[in-house]
């Protein structure tokens, strides 16, 4: 008696694919897939406050996805959606390729330091999901916000991106920095609080210390207009290539460190 053959497949009404000719060319293979990295830049500020020194995050944020609306448009996905309960607050998303994004960002760019040497070629640099967040609330507890999309996008706190105000350095200047305190600023000590650690990066956006008065009373001051003017004529547009700058380097160094994890299990 002749043996069942084990079914190894499902079977379906479509008739048979005939066997390719042996003298047929086989297909090329397909392109691999890049993989898929998502970050999140979040602004800080407190809804509803527009224009102050405090929300000058929330700004910056505003005029980064209208710049890649203007100046980029493939790249913007979706703008400002309206709040929602998952991320508790407003979003855009934009997609880059990694050969667009190291268009738009070079490698001598003032963002990056002398220790951001490149670790990834162009064509490793994987598809770069930016994730643009204005959360909703106020600042002692925009934290909840941060730790909401983060879990909701599978964010790990490596790939955030916090930008906020920073007394400590005078109005005109941008500064990027990973992990690190507080310093005062609640919307800082929230997200620490709310993702169990400090390691996310900020861009610090200059406001300067009050000569005279209190912090709190200073920060909640609208910026007079020669200040306003300032940001808008050269803050701004530091703080995207801030942002884009800190999105490549991190998509590099994830590539490398898959790359070094690698080659030592092959090592061992």
């Amino acid at each position: 008696m002749a043996l069942r053959a084990r079914r190894w497949f499902s079977l379906s009404t479509r008739p048979a694919t005939p066997m390719p000719s042996t003298t047929a060319r086989s297909a090329p293979p397909a392109a691999p897939t890049a993989p898929v990295l998502t970050f999140l830049v979040a602004g800080l500020g407190n809804t509803g406050h527009n224009g102050e020194r405090h929300n000058v995050g929330f700004t910056a944020i505003d005029h980064a996805v209208a710049a890649l609306a203007s100046k980029y448009p493939s790249a913007l996905v979706a703008k400002w959606s309206p709040q929602n309960k998952t991320c508790v607050g407003a979003t855009a998303l934009a997609t880059l390729s990694g050969a667009e994004l190291a268009s738009l960002v070079p490698m001598n760019s003032r963002h990056r330091t002398k220790t951001d040497a490149p670790v990834a070629d162009v064509n490793e640099l994987p598809v770069a999901k930016i994730v643009f967040l204005r959360p909703k609330g106020f600042m002692n507890l925009i934290g909840v916000s941060i730790a909401k999309a983060a879990a909701h996008h599978k964010i790990p706190p490596s790939r955030i991106l916090i930008v906020h105000d920073e007394l400590e350095k005078k109005l005109g200047t941008v500064a990027v920095k990973h992990g690190g305190g507080a310093a005062g600023h609640n919307g800082l000590r929230s997200i620490t609080a709310c993702l169990r650690t400090s390691e996310y990066s900020r861009v610090r956006i200059g406001v300067g210390r009050p000569k005279n008065g209190e912090v709190a009373e200073y920060v909640l001051q609208k910026f007079p207009e020669d200040e306003v003017e300032v940001l808008e004529e050269t803050v701004y547009d530091q703080v995207l290539a801030a942002c884009l700058s800190w999105v490549r380097r991190a998509a590099e160094e994830e590539v490398a460190a898959v790359k070094g994890a690698s080659c030592r299990g092959n090592a061992g």
